[in-house]
């Protein structure tokens, strides 16, 4: 699914009749009250779509005929009326899933069996970029360089991945266990949400402050994940693939904070790290005498921020919060709160 604004939008994906398949996009124009629909004439299936302006729009997917079948991605210029092909090639079973324009000139589409293809001149042509091992479910770019993907590895992994130069490399996988990578959204160039298949018939919901350096866990859901929105910073949806929509308007919450004790304190404190050394999550302890806003970041050696743990108005209370390196290499790393009356600063070790 994809909306331009609140009355215009799109969804893709298949219509049956009788044995026959064929790739249909549903529109709408006043808010999803009404829905035209039109097919994609060569293709199968659509599994994503995206308009990036009024007129122009992609959907990807795949077609299969008796002889032979392809990948497929194609392209609409009437505001989504009709749909013919920008381009079917790559002769196997497999297909495209996500597809993503950061600007009107360039864009991504990613696929089964590693594939990644890049176009610079809105479709007309399209190249394969770097391989990544791992099926690709999903494709997500901030701007026309930096960008991630995602996916599933095997072995009950999944890993995001994320490149700086516009797709010609891939670097530092960040993986997550018993998980498949779904989709991969970002609200702005630091926060991003990735939902999942989580294992035994789970979801989970991912986050990131960090730009993708961490992803943390906010929450496991009853049904496997599909796709995630965000309307703004704070409100957001998730769609399982067992007929559940979740929502949140508060971005989902803390990453890892929690409030371990009732009592109010009397002044500001920040504890030492426990464990210190760690390997590799460590919780950090904080108190806090009234309401007010905290910082709370973790810094590098060289005082580089790697991320935001903590960045909200708080209620008085002592609370914990988790922070997990295992995206990091082993060194000396500080934590920093800050609030309107407080500073303070303190040093940790992550030996791996």
């Amino acid at each position: 699914m994809f909306f331009i604004n609140n009355n215009t939008g799109f969804i893709s994906g298949k219509c049956t009749a009788g044995a026959d398949y064929e790739g249909i996009v549903a529109r709408t124009t006043n808010g999803g009250i009404n829905w035209n629909t039109s097919f994609a004439s060569g293709t199968r299936e659509l599994y994503g779509i995206q308009l990036i302006n009024d007129s122009i729009g992609f959907a990807v997917g795949y077609y299969i005929t008796y002889s032979n079948s392809a990948r497929v991605i194609v392209k609409t210029t009437d505001r989504g009326i009709s749909w013919s092909p920008s381009i079917s090639y790559w002769n196997n079973s497999d297909e495209f899933f996500d597809v993503h324009f950061p600007s009107i000139q360039t864009g991504y589409v990613v696929g089964l069996n590693f594939f990644n293809v890049k176009t610079t001149n809105n479709g007309d042509t399209w190249s394969i970029r770097s391989p990544i091992v791992a099926q690709l479910n999903t494709v997500y770019f901030i701007n026309n360089t930096t960008g991630f993907v995602g996916g599933y590895i095997g072995n009950n992994t999944g890993e995001i991945f994320k490149t700086t130069n516009g797709g010609e490399s891939w670097n530092n996988p960040f993986i997550i266990d018993s998980s498949s990578i779904n989709r991969i959204k970002f609200v702005n160039p630091n926060i991003g949400y990735a939902v999942t298949y989580y294992k035994n018939g789970l979801g989970s919901i991912l986050k990131t402050t960090n730009a993708g350096i961490n992803w943390i866990i906010q929450k496991v859901t009853s049904g496997f994940l599909e796709d995630v929105y965000f309307i703004n910073e704070l409100t957001g949806y998730a769609c399982s693939g067992h007929g559940e929509i979740w929502k949140t308007t508060d971005g989902g919450g803390s990453i890892g904070i929690r409030k371990i004790e009732t009592d109010i304190p009397s002044s500001f404190s920040l504890y030492q790290n426990y464990p210190n050394p760690f390997n590799p999550e460590t919780d950090i302890k904080f108190e806090i005498p009234k309401s007010v806003y905290v910082k709370l970041n973790i810094y590098d050696i060289n005082g580089r921020t790697l991320e935001c743990l903590v960045n909200e108005e708080m209620n008085p209370g002592i609370y914990k919060v988790n922070w997990n390196a295992s995206n990091q290499p082993s060194g000396v790393y500080f934590y920093r709160i800050e609030t309107g009356d407080f500073k303070d600063t303190k040093r940790m070790i992550l030996i791996k």
